[in-house]
C-alpha cells in the first residue's frame, strides 16, 4: 500500500486552517512565504474535501489547489479560487475504479470515462485558473499530465505543485546538484514488479529540463539524465531499475 493523503495548496491564511482541520489528521505545512502548502495524513473522503472547499468559497482570495491522494495509485486535483471550483482533474483514472472513492471521482470529475473529451476541457479550464498563480501552466502541458498513466501518483502532484510555483511537501532537494523534485519514497510499479524506493540508492527526480538519477553517495550532480518527455521519464525509470538491481 502506498501514500494517501490530502494536499491543499495556495495562499492559506490562518484563519482558514480550523476550517480545513477536518480533511484530516496531522497537518504539515511548508513555505515560509505568503504561499503555503498543507498535507494531511488519514484524510477524509474526497466528497469531503470539495464540500469543504465549497463552504470556504467567500473567504478565498487567491487560488487554491487541493489534492486527493489515494495509495499512491490514483488522485483527484481540485482548483477553486473566490468565485468557487474552476476546474477537476482525475489522475490515473482507470486505476481509481477499484477503490470505493475512485468511483465517486470517476463520477464527479470525468462522467463521459477515462479517455473522453473531459480531458481537453478540464485542461482548459485548469490553465485558465492558474493564470494567477506564480507560475501559470499551458492547456497543453496540463493536458500532457492527465493523459498519460504515472506509474507513481505522489509524482505528477508534486509535479504540479511545483509547475505553479507552490511549495512542495516533504523531500528537500537542495543536497542533490541541479534537483528541483525528488521522488525518493513509495512504491514504484514496473514490469508487473513493486520497487521500493525508501532509502534507495539512487534518487530519480527533476530538473529544471531534464528528468535526472543521482546517487546518494556522490549526490552533487546526477548520474544520468534524460529529456524531460514522455520517453525520456520511462527511459530514467528503467535505468533506475537497472541501477537498483545491480547496487
Amino acid at each position: 500500500m502506498g501514500k494517501t493523503s490530502i494536499v491543499v495548496a495556495g495562499r492559506l491564511p490562518e484563519r482558514m486552517h480550523h476550517r480545513l482541520a477536518t480533511l484530516g489528521t496531522k497537518p504539515s505545512i511548508w513555505g515560509s512565504g505568503e504561499w503555503k502548502t498543507m498535507e494531511f495524513s488519514r484524510p477524509a473522503h474526497p466528497a469531503e474535501l470539495v464540500r469543504v472547499l465549497e463552504a470556504l468559497r467567500g473567504e478565498i482570495e487567491a487560488p487554491i489547489l487541493a489534492t486527493y491522494l489515494q495509495d499512491s495509485d490514483f488522485a483527484f486535483v481540485v482548483a477553486v479560487n473566490g468565485d468557487g471550483l474552476q476546474a477537476q482533474l482525475v489522475i490515473n483514472g482507470r486505476s481509481a475504479s477499484d477503490y470505493q472513492e475512485g468511483q465517486w471521482v470517476i463520477e464527479r470529475g470525468m462522467p463521459e470515462g477515462p479517455g473522453s473529451e473531459w480531458m481537453e476541457s478540464a485542461a482548459d479550464r485548469f490553465a485558465r485558473w492558474s493564470a494567477e498563480l506564480p507560475q501559470p501552466m499551458s492547456r497543453e502541458r496540463v493536458l500532457g499530465l492527465v493523459e498519460r498513466e504515472w506509474p507513481i501518483g505522489d509524482d505528477v502532484l508534486n509535479l504540479i505543485l511545483q509547475e505553479l510555483g507552490l511549495p512542495l511537501p516533504g523531500v528537500q532537494a537542495t543536497a542533490f546538484g541541479g534537483a528541483l523534485l525528488l521522488f525518493d519514497g513509495g512504491t514504484l510499479g514496473y514490469q508487473g514488479r513493486d520497487i521500493d524506493l525508501e532509502g534507495a540508492r539512487f534518487v530519480m527526480g527533476y530538473g529544471a529540463d531534464f528528468v535526472g538519477l543521482w546517487d546518494r553517495e556522490a549526490p552533487e550532480f546526477p548520474s544520468d539524465t534524460f529529456p524531460r518527455t514522455k520517453e525520456g521519464e520511462l527511459a530514467a525509470i528503467a535505468r533506475l531499475v537497472e541501477l537498483l538491481d545491480s547496487s
